[in-house]
């Protein structure tokens, strides 16, 4: 690897894409966040790129926001934290289904498990933050890289079919869960998408139909959700 040490600190001259991720991994395990950034936006940056390139950075992407939230956290810097979590949660969200191997799945578990730890910590008030980074992380960890379904026209289109079932007690959270439908699938469901008194019904044990759609990033969720009369 070719490396120089200047004023600044180490400066990675290889343009060879697995270098620059390795050494963006050590950089944020020294702490370095900045460094590491800098680091993946020049490996991302390469081309052409491997499918299994867009995992790794996917993947380190994802320790790099883990390791920050976490030290940032707990050496106090909760405005910082926050920052830190809501560019997480923008990641997630825009992430595709195709980076989230088995490896980075549990990667994303931790972070799930960090989530827990920071809902402990009322200095960071970040609740809402917490929730719909641990929403994504869950339908990402159930659903994996499971492709939307296409259209002709090559476009993700809506499951169609109406579904009947209940909200699980197991895994249930204060903004979110999955409805479990007649097959036994489970289908995540968003408290923002239904009303109040509907959420109510729901984690009364009230049965429900809905139907499925699918998200831009082929990621499935319950939709148009009614009392099953």
């Amino acid at each position: 690897m070719d490396a120089k040490i200047t004023p600044q600190g180490v400066n990675i001259a290889s343009d060879f894409t697995p270098v620059l991720q390795e050494s963006a991994r050590n950089a944020f395990f020294d702490y370095n966040f900045a460094e590491a950034r800098k680091l993946l936006v020049r490996a991302q940056g390469l081309s052409p790129r491997t499918v299994r390139d867009r995992i790794i950075f996917a993947d380190l992407t994802t320790q790099l926001h883990h390791r920050e939230i976490e030290y940032l956290a707990r050496g106090g810097d909760f405005d910082a934290a926050k920052t830190c979590l809501s560019s997480f949660l923008n990641w997630l969200r825009a992430a595709s289904p195709k980076v989230f191997d088995e490896k980075h799945i549990l990667h994303l578990r931790n972070s799930s498990r960090l989530m827990m730890e920071l809902r402990r910590m009322p200095q960071l008030d970040a609740s809402d933050l917490i929730d719909s980074i641990d929403a994504e992380i869950a339908v990402i960890d159930r659903f994996g890289r499971r492709p939307a379904p296409l259209s002709p026209l090559g476009m993700a289109v809506d499951g169609g079919d109406m579904r009947y079932g209940y909200l699980k007690q197991e895994g249930l959270k204060p903004t979110y869960g999955f409805l479990r439908d007649q097959q036994g699938t489970d289908t995540y469901l968003h408290r923002d998408n239904v009303s109040p008194h509907m959420w109510t019904h729901l984690n009364k044990g009230g049965r429900v139909r809905f139907s499925i759609g699918v998200g831009s990033q082929g990621r499935t969720f319950a939709k148009d959700v009614e009392l099953d009369e």
